[in-house]
């Protein structure tokens, strides 16, 4: 037992602290402490307030003057204890210890951090954005076909188109078999004797009609509507104008208007029939006797070794007056390509001793057809729907 006002263990039966000389209360048996289990309690954020700070003066109590201490008194300090408290004991004044005021410390309130403000970053104006001006399509080619050129007799005319820049995404290419050609040139031949050329028309629309078939421009397969009762009426009358004029016309005019003719009956198969489009020849006749004689000359000064580039020279002025559809065709072969060429298949004919010379003609005929364009790729007739 401990003496509730000096703190010194006491016997349990002792009534009055022998340090101090309190009256002790009376025993109570000791309680066994009980365990009393921790109990988690949430932590409540509650908002700091602030409390200024006041300034609280010490009291000092003076002891009364006629207040005689019972018992001696070990600390002067101590004041006298009431005579209630030594009631019942046979006391009449007991010093009690003084009870000191302990001020009452009211914590401040923490004082908030001020927070610190980052200037936002500027933001840039958004530009201004100007809208572009509509795209026009260019109108469809064919709508409006250009009108046809007068015939030049000028054989510096001869010079091809300037072509566009974009002429090799879809090639131009001739894929008839060789063998194909050969029987069917001789089942023409051999026709046009039996029949003494009567059918003679009939097997040249035959033989222009597959190979138009067999040739693309630019991924664009050619159409030959031309039929042999139509040439044959052309030939009578050529015949009749041959006749009248001793031969002249069918020397410098036949081979013109025959070419006209066939020209004429060529169109690109899978164009849009009802845009209104024309195919024609433009070449004249003077022109194409002037590069006939021209060429011919030139392979015979150079002892046929400028006959590659007087072909080329030939094919180059055909094709520049060649209209297909309302586009115009443009050679763009070499002398110098078709030399290499020949030179190859002529080998090639020797190793295989004269087999390979099926394929020549055919051979020949891709490669014209390989350099073969258009001028104006982007302006092709439109398809059928």
């Amino acid at each position: 037992m401990f003496c509730p006002y000096c703190g010194v263990q006491v016997p349990n039966e002792a009534q009055i602290c022998p340090s101090c000389g309190a009256a002790l209360p009376l025993s109570a048996p000791p309680v066994a402490p009980q365990y009393v289990p921790p109990q988690y309690v949430a932590p409540q954020y509650v908002a700091p307030q602030y409390v200024p700070p006041q300034y609280v003066p010490p009291q000092y109590v003076m002891p009364s003057a006629d207040a005689t201490p019972s018992a001696p008194v070990e600390n002067e300090e101590q004041l006298q204890t009431p005579p209630s408290y030594a009631t019942g004991y046979g006391v009449s004044s007991i010093a009690m210890p003084p009870v000191v005021s302990t001020p009452v410390v009211v914590p401040t309130a923490p004082v908030a951090p001020t927070p610190m403000v980052v200037p936002a970053a500027p933001v840039a104006p958004a530009p201004m954005v100007v809208p572009a001006a509509p795209v026009v399509p260019p109108p469809t080619y064919g709508t409006y076909p250009p009108p046809p050129q007068e015939p030049s007799s000028d054989v510096s005319s001869s010079a091809p188109p300037k072509p566009v820049e974009k002429i090799m995404d879809n090639p131009s290419y001739f894929d008839g078999g060789a063998f194909e050609w050969f029987f069917m040139n001789l089942a023409a031949l051999l026709v046009s004797l039996i029949t003494l050329t009567l059918l003679a028309p009939a097997m040249a629309c035959w033989l222009e009609r597959w190979r138009c078939e067999h040739t693309y421009l630019h991924g664009r397969r050619l159409l030959f509507d031309g039929k042999g009762i139509q040439l044959f009426g052309k030939r009578f009358v050529w015949l009749l104008l041959s006749i009248v004029t001793l031969g002249i016309y069918a020397l410098f005019f036949l081979a013109t208007a025959e070419q006209k003719w066939k020209i004429s009956h060529t169109h690109f198969a899978d164009q849009d029939g009802s845009i209104e489009v024309e195919s024609y020849y433009d070449g004249g006749v003077l022109g194409r006797l002037g590069v006939n004689l021209f060429t011919s000359f030139v392979t015979i000064i150079t002892l046929l070794l400028g006959t590659f580039w007087a072909s080329c020279y030939r094919e180059r002025w055909y094709k520049s007056h060649t209209v297909i559809d309302d586009c115009r065709l443009f050679f763009d072969g070499k002398g110098i390509q078709l030399f290499g060429k020949s030179v190859a298949w002529f080998f090639l004919t020797l190793i295989t001793i004269g087999i390979f010379g099926f394929w020549i003609a055919v051979k020949s005929e891709r490669w014209h057809v390989k350099h073969t364009h258009t001028s104006d790729v982007e302006n092709l007739p439109p398809l059928k729907n």
